[in-house]
């Protein structure tokens, strides 16, 4: 079974649903995608565990999202790219249309976006002010 099949998933930190524009650890719901031969479909809207567990909340979300190859976000702190990583889900920093960031999962385009980076270089600027990046 190839990794696609095993995970066909993308999982995405979105206020409404069409723009990549949420920080993980601001998200309460991960909207989960999938594609289809007629396009990206919206499997399902997932709750993220509740804050203040610590680390065991990002092992939960890991958990939750096994059926997802990648999370789109629009920022992440070290601690949870580190798990999520480590549960083989490929980290994708990016602001920007949904879609934009699919289309790069799933079909390897380049994305271009304000901002992309990859797991290793979040959390060098990160200061856990919730003001994104930077």
């Amino acid at each position: 079974v190839e990794k696609g099949e095993e995970r066909p998933c993308v999982a995405v930190t979105s206020m409404e649903g069409i723009l990549v524009n949420q920080h993980l650890g601001e998200a309460d719901r991960i909207h989960v995608f999938r594609e289809t031969p007629k396009g990206y479909k919206l499997v399902n809207v997932r709750a993220t565990p509740d804050t203040g567990q610590g680390d065991s909340r990002w092992e939960k979300l890991a958990e939750t999202l096994a059926d997802c190859r990648a999370i789109l976000v629009g920022g992440i702190g070290k601690k949870p790219a580190g798990i999520l990583g480590r549960s083989g889900i490929k980290i994708i920093e990016m602001s920007g249309l949904i879609d934009q960031g699919l289309d790069s999962v799933y079909k390897g385009t380049e994305l271009r976006s304000l901002c992309k980076t990859e797991m290793t270089k979040c959390g060098t600027g990160c200061t856990g002010s919730a003001t994104g990046c930077g």
